[in-house]
């Protein structure tokens, strides 16, 4: 045993040799110039390899180069128009289209905007270049010990390079592109300036871009006005504009604001705190998208700063939207709202239960069958050929037709404007032949209802397609006496130097005789006392109306008017379900609650 543990060291001792001699060979070798031809190849390959690779970054670093977009005009902030909307006593409503105000000057601005930005987004901003090595590393280390993603490596420069210039694709051209694009701020601008360039067009939410514009929207300031708090505020968005929005999430932004002040060095429950306006437009945002597009009706695509005078009535756009938001209503249900003067002023409206969660505006976007209420309308084409509203008619099945009415009772011998009241079918239908086809449909197009009824006698229970704005117009020309309406909510634009766009005043123009007018006005009367519509009386007010629900029972809806305000309400479900909801049901109790608290 222990001689061949001793043969076994002798045999590693002689190994250990030889490998000290092939080493020495192999040095003295390469010192001497004396070594084989695969040495040298290797050596040539390996020169070659590097060759070819500084060749191919050298390349990649004059493409980037030149591939990176222009910086010199930077300063020079080149802002869109601004629509500012206004009511019709002349006060603000909302901005459409992103903000800009004009851009501030760091140099004059207070020097607590410059270190709270600073010591928020890159505290060695003015110790390093373009890039902050060391803050990648530390960075590098933070991120690794926690195990996931919680501090950044960029600089103030570099955020700057990426957000005017790139996009937010996690890729490795586009991180070559950004620090190549620092390098060149840095090469042409101060720090100052950068700081500048930073300010003057970072997005604070809302659509508000640039420092001056967030003071002007949040504070109703100039930057160069702020408070320590509300710079905290400010700055401390940057992170997550509308995450730390003091409008959207106010205890959010005020935790964030009170961090940014301890990173300045102070004691933020030293520091008195300020409240952000909210003139956000969402309240209102059926209506201004409504308004938005009729600007661009009338003015097309818009290259200057302008204001707009609207119909727009704030106090009664709040007194509807509280009367909806708080009416009890079956899940999911929508409801729409439109209210205007019998001239055609729209002075209010509701597309929906919340504008937040859906844009679409359920009171001019969304075309459906109108149901009864089209068939004031039906009566008034009969009214003008010689009906007499006192006279009696048959309720009874109509030949020809498969229609019954709603509670599938059949009456006899009814007094006109008795089945008005009680908004019938076959009686209507009747009428409607009474009046003849041809005659009907004349006298919807005039109070603007005809643009998808059936040509046939059925049309006398709705079968059309209409928005509400329109169902609403048609209501106000009975209302004014029988003259032709044409809704509007612009009263004029202005631009920077001159007036773009007034409404003109225009000759009225008569589509039914006072007469005919007067008898359905005394019905429509009648069907809210003793008829259909017997849920939107208000004690004290001459309502008149209409109720109408679709043959489908889709769509429910009640149209009425006192003292030259017209207000219509629909009420239904997006996906078209069934609401077993009639007009005079929920939408009457709506219109009902509205005229009450309207003065």
């Amino acid at each position: 045993m222990i001689k061949k543990e001793l043969k076994k060291s002798t045999k590693t001792k002689k190994n250990t040799k030889k490998d000290k001699q092939v080493i020495k060979r192999v040095i003295h070798k390469l010192s001497t110039g004396n070594i084989s031809k695969g040495y040298i190849f290797l050596k040539k390959s390996v020169f070659v390899i590097i060759c070819i690779t500084s060749f191919i970054i050298f390349i990649m670093g004059i493409y980037f180069y030149l591939t990176t977009p222009n910086i010199n005009d930077l300063k020079a902030v080149t802002r869109p128009s601004v629509i500012t909307v206004k009511d019709e006593e002349d006060g603000f409503i909302s901005i459409i289209g992103n903000q800009y105000e004009y851009p501030i000057d760091i140099k004059k601005t207070n020097p607590l905007l410059k270190k709270a930005l600073v010591m928020t987004e890159d505290k060695r901003f003015y110790e390093h270049g373009a890039i902050d090595y060391f803050g990648i590393l530390r960075a590098l280390y933070v991120n690794l010990k926690a195990g996931k993603k919680v501090q950044g490596g960029s600089t103030i420069t570099q955020q700057v390079a990426k957000n005017l210039f790139l996009t937010n694709e996690k890729s490795f051209s586009r991180k070559i592109r950004e620090a190549l694009l620092a390098y060149k701020l840095e090469s042409v601008f101060t720090k100052d300036d950068i700081l500048e360039i930073y300010l003057n067009r970072a997005y604070f939410g809302f659509g508000v871009y640039g420092i001056n514009s967030a003071a002007k929207r949040y504070y109703d300031k100039s930057a160069y006005g702020l408070s320590l708090y509300e710079i905290a505020t400010l700055v401390g968005m940057l992170k997550a504009p509308n995450g730390y929005n003091p409008v959207l999430n106010f205890e959010k932004s005020k935790k964030r604001a009170r961090l940014v002040l301890s990173l300045m060095g102070y004691n933020p429950d030293l520091i008195r705190e300020s409240l952000p306006i909210n003139n956000t437009k969402r309240k209102s945002g059926y209506f201004i998208d409504f308004i938005e597009s009729e600007i661009k009706g009338y003015l097309g695509e818009v290259s200057e700063d302008i204001t707009v005078v609207t119909t727009y009535d704030s106090h009664l756009q709040s007194l509807i939207e509280k009367v909806v938001n708080n009416k009890k209503k079956p899940k999911d249900m929508e409801v729409a709202v439109v209210v205007m003067s019998d001239d055609g002023k729209i002075k209010a409206m509701v597309g929906g239960i919340d504008y937040k969660k859906s844009e679409f505006n359920r009171a001019y976007q969304a075309k459906k069958q109108i149901g009864s209420t089209a068939k004031p309308f039906v009566y008034l084409s009969a009214i003008e050929r010689g009906l007499d509203v006192n006279d009696y008619i048959k309720d009874e099945p109509v030949k020809g037709f498969e229609v019954q009415n709603y509670d599938k009772v059949y009456r006899g011998d009814i007094k006109i404007r008795d089945a008005f009241d009680k908004s019938l079918n076959t009686t209507a239908l009747k009428v409607a032949k009474y009046a003849g086809l041809r005659n009907v449909k004349k006298t919807m197009t005039k109070f603007g209802l005809d643009s998808s009824c059936v040509n046939s006698e059925i049309l006398a229970l709705g079968v059309c397609s209409s928005n509400l704005v329109e169902l609403v117009s048609a209501y106000a020309s009975i209302s004014n006496g029988g003259y032709l309406v044409n809704p509007y909510t612009l009263v004029y634009i202005k631009g920077k130097n001159k007036l773009l766009y007034e409404r003109e005043s225009w000759d009225l123009i008569k589509i039914s005789d006072e007469k005919s007018i007067l008898t359905l006005d005394n019905m429509l009367e009648s069907a809210v006392k003793q008829g259909t519509g017997k849920k939107a009386f208000v004690k004290g007010k001459d309502i008149k109306g209409k109720t109408g629900t679709t043959q489908n029972g889709r769509d429910a809806y009640f149209i009425g008017y006192d003292n030259n305000l017209v207000i219509g309400v629909w009420v239904g479900y997006d996906d078209e379900r069934y609401t077993n909801i009639t007009g005079g049901g929920l939408p009457a109790e709506i219109f009902k609650e509205i005229m009450e608290v309207i003065n």
